[in-house]
Protein backbone atom coordinates (compact mmCIF):
# COMPACT_ATOMS: atom_id res chain seq x y z
CA UNK A 1 0.00 0.00 0.00
CA UNK A 2 1.17 3.69 -0.81
CA UNK A 3 1.74 6.22 1.74
CA UNK A 4 1.41 9.77 0.72
CA UNK A 5 3.79 12.17 2.60
CA UNK A 6 5.41 15.59 2.22
CA UNK A 7 7.86 15.72 -1.29
CA UNK A 8 10.87 15.99 -1.26
CA UNK A 9 13.60 16.85 -4.62
CA UNK A 10 15.78 14.06 -5.50
CA UNK A 11 17.54 12.20 -8.02
CA UNK A 12 16.73 9.65 -9.55
CA UNK A 13 17.89 6.40 -11.67
CA UNK A 14 15.70 4.40 -13.74
CA UNK A 15 16.57 2.58 -17.74
CA UNK A 16 15.23 4.52 -20.59
CA UNK A 17 15.04 3.91 -24.42
CA UNK A 18 17.65 5.75 -26.05
CA UNK A 19 18.44 7.17 -29.28
CA UNK A 20 22.00 8.07 -31.15
CA UNK A 21 22.48 10.81 -29.25
CA UNK A 22 22.23 9.06 -25.82
CA UNK A 23 18.14 11.23 -25.01
CA UNK A 24 15.18 9.39 -23.70
CA UNK A 25 13.16 8.29 -26.46
CA UNK A 26 10.42 6.13 -27.40
CA UNK A 27 7.49 7.18 -25.76
CA UNK A 28 9.29 9.77 -23.85
CA UNK A 29 10.06 11.97 -26.70
CA UNK A 30 8.38 13.89 -29.31
CA UNK A 31 10.52 12.84 -32.02
CA UNK A 32 10.81 9.97 -34.50
CA UNK A 33 14.23 9.08 -34.32
CA UNK A 34 15.05 5.47 -33.81
CA UNK A 35 16.19 3.60 -30.26
CA UNK A 36 19.26 1.92 -30.78
CA UNK A 37 19.86 0.93 -26.81
CA UNK A 38 18.68 1.39 -23.51
CA UNK A 39 20.45 2.89 -20.54
CA UNK A 40 20.13 4.02 -17.28
CA UNK A 41 19.48 7.53 -16.70
CA UNK A 42 20.26 10.13 -13.98
CA UNK A 43 17.50 12.64 -13.48
CA UNK A 44 16.14 14.79 -11.03
CA UNK A 45 12.73 14.72 -9.44
CA UNK A 46 11.02 15.14 -6.92
CA UNK A 47 9.27 12.17 -4.37
CA UNK A 48 5.76 12.14 -3.74
CA UNK A 49 4.83 8.99 -2.19
CA UNK A 50 6.40 5.88 -1.09
CA UNK A 51 5.93 2.23 -0.46
CA UNK A 52 7.47 0.31 2.47
CA UNK A 53 6.12 -2.92 1.40
CA UNK A 54 7.54 -3.05 -1.84
CA UNK A 55 10.39 -0.31 -1.04
CA UNK A 56 9.80 1.94 -3.65
CA UNK A 57 9.14 5.41 -4.42
CA UNK A 58 6.85 6.95 -6.64
CA UNK A 59 8.72 9.94 -8.25
CA UNK A 60 7.45 12.53 -10.69
CA UNK A 61 10.75 13.75 -13.16
CA UNK A 62 10.79 17.55 -12.88
CA UNK A 63 11.61 18.22 -16.57
CA UNK A 64 8.52 16.52 -17.59
CA UNK A 65 5.97 16.28 -14.52
CA UNK A 66 3.88 13.68 -16.46
CA UNK A 67 6.20 11.03 -16.44
CA UNK A 68 6.13 9.36 -12.98
CA UNK A 69 7.81 6.08 -11.90
CA UNK A 70 7.46 3.53 -9.17
CA UNK A 71 11.60 3.67 -8.38
CA UNK A 72 13.45 1.23 -6.09
CA UNK A 73 14.52 3.25 -2.48
CA UNK A 74 18.43 2.07 -3.86
CA UNK A 75 17.97 4.48 -7.14
CA UNK A 76 16.49 7.28 -5.43
CA UNK A 77 19.08 9.59 -3.26
CA UNK A 78 16.35 12.11 -2.20
CA UNK A 79 17.87 15.91 -1.41
CA UNK A 80 16.89 17.35 2.26
CA UNK A 81 19.51 20.34 1.79
CA UNK A 82 17.67 23.48 2.36
CA UNK A 83 18.17 26.44 -0.17
CA UNK A 84 19.19 29.29 2.06
CA UNK A 85 16.54 31.89 1.95
CA UNK A 86 13.85 28.88 3.51
CA UNK A 87 16.11 28.73 6.08
CA UNK A 88 14.88 29.65 9.86
CA UNK A 89 17.17 32.36 11.26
Amino acid sequence: MSESYDSFLCDYNRKFPVDEWGRPGGEYSLVDVPIVNEKKLRRRGAVFAKNSEHEMYHVRDEEHPTWEFWVPYTDVEIDLHIKPEYRVK
